[in-house]
């Protein structure tokens, strides 16, 4: 018999006993939800009946039946997350033109949200500059720019912080386009 899958992150959409879902969803960790009451059917017209998006998530993976459970749901309600950024902005319907927009503030959450919407290019550049003048701090930037950290693989995450805690005055910090080294050339014996 095979192990039911285990995920930390799940998205959900209810429709009904929304006050109850959402006092349940309060009680994980991590939550982000909105209700969405503006939506409207393309094809009549109509509005959609009034229901509420929800990210959660817990510190240890978690199988989709005990988050049902937990919620009070069905298990086939509870979905999987590939990519935690898009289940964030749908909650407003952002990259979804063809859709009513909610505004940011509509979204309550227990964790800071700003970081899904900002534009990394140009706000991680200038964090990144403010780092190397001193202006801000390793801790800082990292708080600031965490779910892009994150989500880059254990050896950029290594280069990273090589470059975020690079505490040599002296010394020059590497480009960012240098290559990657070894692991084994990372620990020292």
């Amino acid at each position: 018999m095979k192990a039911p899958m285990k995920r930390r992150d799940f998205t959900l959409s209810i429709k009904h006993d929304i006050p109850q879902f959402i006092e349940q969803v309060k009680q994980c960790p991590e939550y982000a939800y909105i209700l969405h009451s503006k939506d409207t059917n393309h094809a009549t017209g109509e509005q959609i009946e009034t229901h509420c998006h929800a990210y959660i998530a817990f510190p240890n993976p978690r199988s989709f039946k005990s988050v049902a459970q937990l919620l009070n749901v069905p298990e086939h309600m509870v979905c999987k997350i590939i990519d935690k950024k898009s289940i964030i902005q749908y909650l407003i319907h952002k990259n979804h033109s063809d859709k009513y927009q909610y505004d940011f503030s509509e979204i309550t959450s227990n964790f800071t949200l700003e970081p899904y919407f900002m534009d990394n290019s140009s706000h991680l550049w200038r964090d990144y500059n403010s780092l190397r003048s001193g202006q801000l701090t390793p801790d800082d930037f990292y708080q600031l720019h965490k779910h892009s950290i994150d989500a880059n693989n254990f050896y950029q995450k290594l280069r990273i912080f090589e470059m975020i805690t690079f505490t040599g005055s002296n010394s020059q910090l590497p480009p960012l386009n240098a290559p990657i080294p070894p692991i084994h050339k990372l620990i020292k014996h």
